[in-house]
């Protein structure tokens, strides 16, 4: 834990901001979702992150053969991990078992419990429930940060239809995720709205708990130059982490490293200008 030990203690002591070098900079990757394999992936990826998101699957297997390793790889490389577990139970597997075997892995610095929070129309109540749950079962073995993903659509696009489909993600709602303690980050999506959004969410939970951004970095295609996306819009994801950072954000992650049509490299990890600038804004954040 030492790479992040001053971001931990200034968290504890609610100091901000976060120190530069400290900022989180994080590519969501699915153990076994490799361009080439795991240790060539991770040697790019360290270019451009300290650290990743990984999904913990719902089957030992996977977490044995899929998991594991890529945790004791990203231990020796320096970059540490945010575990994604979304369900009480699934598979063969439970949220108890699985902070149990893999809360306290030297490279793990949180659990994400939830994605894009509310985005199915449950309700406020479902949510808080859900967040008891996993909190019980994740405090028996670590202390480690609980944190959620919000997408806080009433500060760009508020409506009486959109708070009746996500009713538990309205404003009010996440107000009480924090304000009772279910969570101890929060990661706000916020797509390509961040210059425009990130200080509304500042304003009115900065004070209160530790925020993420998470937004696009991967494009969809097998050649950069045949993106959905144009150059232009590639480029503004880049500079997302200093938006974030001014408005006392403690990290980013980008979606993702590769994941279905979503990539940041070319095949075979050759670069392209979206990884060259994500590694020159790595750097930035580094000085």
């Amino acid at each position: 834990m030492a790479l992040f030990a001053p971001l931990l203690a200034a968290l504890a002591m609610q100091s901000a901001p976060v120190a530069k070098k400290d900022f989180i900079i994080s590519v969501s990757v699915v153990p076994g979702g490799y361009l080439v394999d795991m240790d060539k992936d991770l040697e790019q990826i360290s270019k451009i992150a300290n650290t990743m998101f990984l999904p913990g699957g719902a089957y030992k297997s996977f977490q044995t053969s899929k998991l594991k390793p890529l945790l004791d790889a990203a231990q020796k490389k320096g970059l540490k991990v945010v575990l994604l577990y979304y369900h009480p139970e699934g598979g063969n597997t439970t949220i108890d078992s699985f902070a149990k075997d893999y809360g306290n892995h030297p490279a793990v610095i949180g659990f994400k419990v939830q994605d894009e929070l509310g985005s199915r129309g449950d309700s406020v109540e479902f949510f808080i429930n859900h967040l008891k749950t996993m909190r019980k079962a994740i405090r028996k073995y670590t202390d480690k940060p609980i944190m959620v993903d919000v997408i806080p659509f009433q500060f760009w696009n508020d409506s009486e239809a959109n708070r009746k489909k996500w009713p538990a993600a309205t404003n009010a709602a996440i107000d009480r995720y924090i304000d009772e303690g279910l969570i101890d980050w929060l990661i706000v999506s916020m797509g390509r709205n961040v210059e425009t959004v990130m200080p509304k969410v500042a304003k009115r939970w900065g004070k209160k708990i530790p925020i993420m951004v998470r937004t696009s970095a991967g494009y969809k295609g097998d050649d950069y130059s045949k993106s959905s996306f144009t150059e232009a819009q590639m480029a503004t994801a880049v500079p997302y982490s200093r938006i974030a950072y001014e408005n006392g954000a403690i990290g980013i992650t980008y979606y993702a490293w590769q994941h279905g049509p979503y990539k940041i490299m070319d095949p075979g990890l050759k670069p392209n200008k979206a990884f060259n600038d994500m590694v020159k804004n790595f750097q930035w954040f580094q000085k």
